[in-house]
């Protein structure tokens, strides 16, 4: 038994018809947070860079504090990481009901923090007891700026089911192969069943997880089921909506190989 385990081969047009306003806002979004993070957050009188100290006029200033140097902006950085991670898996793997998730809690968690900096600045007191007039700077604003945009993109995704069906059933197929059969069946038949109700019965990625099931079926000492999936994922073939040459050799050879197997 040597056929695949992915439903749907892979290809540059699949990449490209992934390139939508989600991934494009997700990977805008990364790069404001990871440079907003990296810019001043926090402005001040004074020449100085970094830190408290005296100027000529012996006042006390802080001038120019990147976020990273207290420390705040590590939570962003990681945040726009994240971002660009999503838009980059999106691209690969294609809409999943988990970006919509990352996007709108880290996006949320930057804004958030953003906004507690923005409002925190003004009169600040000074270790010596004299106070300075700070105001937002550059960087903060691009960190709230991408993160705004990084909930626009989770607010815009939507998760399709091809994508979540083809992730699912790589996923049981991996645990069944790792030695976890009971998990990986399990997974497979809940991903077939949600499919079955949901979507239908005609498409791909239904039939080659279908018959993915019925080899598991068949390798558990269920002969009379794996036939029956087997059999059903090949019938559904000819109600596929357009053709899919690769997800039809994998279900052609799982069902041979089953039928073969299961009749001795």
């Amino acid at each position: 038994m040597t056929a695949g385990v992915e439903p749907a081969q892979r290809n540059p047009g699949r990449w490209l018809r992934t390139l939508s306003r989600p991934v494009a806002l997700a990977a805008g979004a990364g790069v404001l947070l990871l440079i907003g993070s990296l810019l001043p957050w926090v402005s001040g009188d004074g020449p100085l860079s970094f830190g408290w100290a005296r100027h000529a006029t012996g006042r006390m200033a802080l001038g120019s504090r990147a976020g990273l140097a207290g420390g705040d902006a590590v939570v962003t950085l990681l945040v726009g990481a994240a971002a660009l991670l999503v838009a980059a898996h999106r691209v690969w793997r294609g809409p999943l009901r988990g970006h919509r998730t990352v996007l709108i809690g880290a996006g949320a968690l930057a804004a958030c923090w953003a906004v507690l900096n923005i409002v925190e600045a003004g009169r600040t007191p000074t270790p010596t007891g004299e106070s300075l007039d700070l105001s937002p700077s550059v960087g903060l604003y691009l960190v709230l700026l991408g993160a705004l945009l990084a909930i626009g993109a989770g607010a815009l995704s939507r998760p399709d089911p091809v994508a979540e069906l083809t992730l699912a059933t790589e996923r049981a197929v991996r645990l069944w192969e790792s030695g976890h059969e009971v998990p990986g069946l399990a997974r497979l038949q809940h991903a077939v069943r949600t499919w079955e109700s949901g979507v239908g019965t005609a498409h791909p990625a239904f039939s080659v997880a279908l018959a993915l099931l019925g080899r598991m079926y068949l390798q558990i000492g269920a002969p009379d089921r794996a036939v029956a999936a087997v059999e059903m994922a090949w019938t559904q073939t000819a109600n596929w909506p357009q053709p899919d040459p690769h997800a039809l050799s994998i279900v052609q050879s799982l069902q041979h190989d089953v039928r073969s197997l299961a009749h001795g």
